[in-house]
């Protein structure tokens, strides 16, 4: 049975009127039928043409880029009067990213399909569609998958524009079928979507499509406050150590193995005073393979792992250093993320991050895959503590300045304000 709810809900009935708050989507949500599209009547128009349809083929209980930046675009076109209905697979456990109060959320039991789960997610969205097309003033689907096929395939016949956002350049597939396959997808999105947007530069070069438009990733402006700091770095059992984070999906692409053998080198060789913090989540598998990896490093006790949470700032508060070795890239929030909190970054040269990264200004980059060098960067930052905190003020201050929520959300409402009547919604 496929789950219709008010954003986050994982109640079995609808709370109280008294139970309800915009504040608490997740825990004060509203259960629907499968199938319906019922708004909360105090918030929401019943007008018709007034929903943004959102796909993504990501659960809201995994911590993905793609999640968070779906999340600041529904904010922003709800305070313009639109309502937005996310349609996406479902997954085991809570959700880890809030959509807003208003949101409406589908989700597909892929979970149930051990071989064709993502057919059956194109499948569901295509349905889906179908039968809320009274409703829809635009779809705007995320990265080349069959389900933003589906999401194209039924706005052609519903007759609204479809918005298609490529955060990234997919890895060619070693096996050749497969490469066609990608390839092919992408080549047919750039043909029937009506927009297409990017993340970053390196994303609409690789695509070699004139028709791209760049809007960069952007996170929330915070306050200038490591208030927390202390207590994080007490609870992890630290006092003067330098801590490097990491905080993403844990995962082979992310580099993370290059970081346990650099931080090994930084221990054995060169005697620094380090610990490593990874914050995420990812396959058992990986996780087992991590530990291993640090436990035959001889570095376990200097190594610790935090759950994925959506309010990582205290672990940013906690840290001195932000790691991203990735092997490939879009524009990662976690990046955005360490320099909106004040932290000097050390991540690869590959995909938008050159964008976001001035090297030696406000951070440094590194050859994917080579663990001696991030070895060295990190050593010149952690035995210069006047450097890091000149890259910590200049990285702060571009973020919140270059790649804020606020210019990614008048960037897709740019977009969008082509494409729907000025009749929908309300403005």
């Amino acid at each position: 049975m496929v789950r219709t709810l008010m954003a986050g809900a994982n109640v079995p009935a609808p709370p109280s009127e008294s139970e309800r708050s915009a504040n608490e989507p997740v825990r004060n949500a509203e259960l629907h039928e499968p199938g319906s599209l019922r708004f909360d009547r105090e918030h929401r128009s019943t007008s018709v043409d007034d929903t943004i349809v959102i796909t993504l083929p990501y659960s809201i209980r995994e911590i993905t880029g793609v999640g968070r930046v779906v999340r600041e675009i529904s904010r922003g076109i709800e305070r313009r009067g639109f309502g937005t209905l996310w349609i996406l697979p479902d997954a085991p456990g809570s959700a880890l990213i809030t959509p807003p109060a208003r949101t409406v959320l589908h989700e597909i039991p892929v979970r149930n399909f051990l071989v064709f789960g993502n057919v059956a997610l194109a499948a569901e969205t295509f349905r889906k569609l179908l039968i809320t097309r009274n409703r829809i003033a635009l779809i705007h689907a995320h990265t080349p998958h069959l389900q933003t096929l589906a999401a194209l395939f039924a706005a052609r016949i519903l007759n609204v524009p479809c918005v298609v956002t490529f955060h990234g350049i997919h890895p060619r597939p070693r096996n050749r079928g497969r490469r066609l396959v990608l390839s092919w997808l992408e080549s047919l999105t750039l043909r029937l979507a009506t927009e297409v947007t990017a993340v970053s530069k390196a994303t609409r070069d690789a695509l070699r499509s004139p028709r791209i438009r760049v809007i960069p990733n952007g996170v929330e402006i915070l306050r200038d406050d490591r208030t927390n700091r202390d207590d994080t770095r007490q609870s992890w059992g630290v006092t003067n150590e330098t801590v490097l984070l990491f905080a993403g999906r844990f995962a082979e692409s992310k580099g993370l193995e290059v970081i346990l053998q650099a931080v090994a080198k930084l221990v054995k060789e060169e005697r620094l005073e380090v610990r490593l913090v990874l914050v995420g989540m990812g396959a058992s598998a990986e996780v087992v393979r991590l530990r291993e990896i640090a436990l035959t490093l001889g570095i376990q006790s200097r190594i610790i792992f935090e759950p994925a949470t959506e309010d990582h700032r205290r672990f940013l508060d906690g840290a001195d250093l932000f790691l991203l070795p990735s092997y490939y890239e879009g524009m990662p929030l976690g990046v955005l993320d360490a320099m909106m909190a004040g932290l000097p970054v050390i991540a690869s040269k590959v995909g938008g991050i050159p964008e976001v990264i001035r090297q030696g200004v406000d951070g440094r980059l590194v050859p994917a895959g080579d663990a001696n060098f991030l070895a060295a960067v990190v050593s010149e930052l952690v035995r210069n503590r006047i450097l890091r905190q000149e890259m910590a003020s200049r990285a702060r201050k571009r973020a919140a300045e270059s790649f804020s929520a606020q210019e990614m959300i008048a960037g897709y409402e740019a977009v969008y304000s082509r494409l729907v009547p000025p009749s929908s919604g309300k403005r």
